[in-house]
């Protein structure tokens, strides 16, 4: 198999959406995870290439996800989806795990955009 990806999401129909994409893309395997607390098993149990996350997963805090990443010091890029680009901006200059944070996406996005972040973020 060639990079595996997990997305992370609260919204079922956008995780069907972004995984059928990437799987159409060619050479990837992608996992997905509807809260940070699943999300967190899949992270320990599986080494992933990329992680793609929302910070508002329903119930859960995206925020406390990269967090409790950057406690484990697993180290994969991250590509950040957020409905909220200013407030993630401020958010994301202020935690330790910034460095692996490759791109900020605000949704609603087109699917090229948020293609070409993949194939950045893997380089």
């Amino acid at each position: 198999m060639g990079w595996k990806i997990l997305i992370v999401d609260d919204d079922e129909p956008l995780l069907e959406t972004l995984e059928n994409h990437i799987l159409s893309l060619g050479d990837f395997e992608v996992d997905t995870a509807p809260n940070c607390q699943l999300a967190l098993k899949k992270i320990l149990k599986t080494k992933y290439d990329l992680l793609i996350t929302d910070l508002f997963i329903g119930k859960d805090n995206g925020y406390q996800l990269l967090e409790l990443i950057e406690k484990t010091r697993i180290k994969f890029p991250i590509i950040v989806m957020t409905g909220f680009f200013k407030e993630s901006l401020d958010f994301v200059s202020e935690v330790d795990i910034s460095s692996q944070i490759v791109q900020i996406i605000e949704k609603p996005f087109e699917l090229l955009p948020f293609t070409n972040a993949i194939f950045k973020a893997l380089k």
